[in-house]
């Protein structure tokens, strides 16, 4: 869990680093920004399921339940970002010429909608096999 702790500190001091440095502002690193706090996400969570798990602090089904949601969404949605760094660079490099830029608005849809679609969609599916949802 150390390790986790110290990916955690790193992502903060980075997303900080860009959030007072204004000279750094562009799209790419605004992508780069919403990874980290993607990563962020899914790492915290991590650690607080793990803390619960182990300690036995607090035994409640519903909390595991909301850290495990927010651990799925936090991996669905490191993965949409790196597709989104993909897009951008594709954007930058091959189609510079033909299609006009992508506004950040419809990157941010992909990076946090299909994520938080996707998991909800999940975690109702789940509900209703599990039976606490008729």
């Amino acid at each position: 869990m150390n390790l986790c702790q110290c990916k955690i500190f790193a992502l903060m001091f980075e997303y900080y680093f860009y959030l007072f440095y204004r000279s750094l502002k562009c799209v790419r690193n605004n992508i780069h920004t919403h990874l980290m706090i993607a990563i962020l996400l899914r790492a915290s969570s991590w650690i607080c399921l793990a803390l619960i798990n182990t300690t036995m602090l607090l035994h409640s089904q519903v909390v595991n339940n909301i850290l495990t949601c927010l651990l799925a969404f936090g991996m669905i949605a490191v993965y949409s970002w790196m597709l989104i760094e993909g897009i951008h660079l594709m954007n930058i490099l091959f189609l510079t010429f033909i299609v006009r830029r992508f506004r950040f608005t419809c990157y941010s849809i992909i990076g946090w909608g299909i994520p938080s679609a996707l998991t909800c969609s999940w975690a109702t599916a789940k509900s209703v096999k599990l039976g606490h949802i008729q």
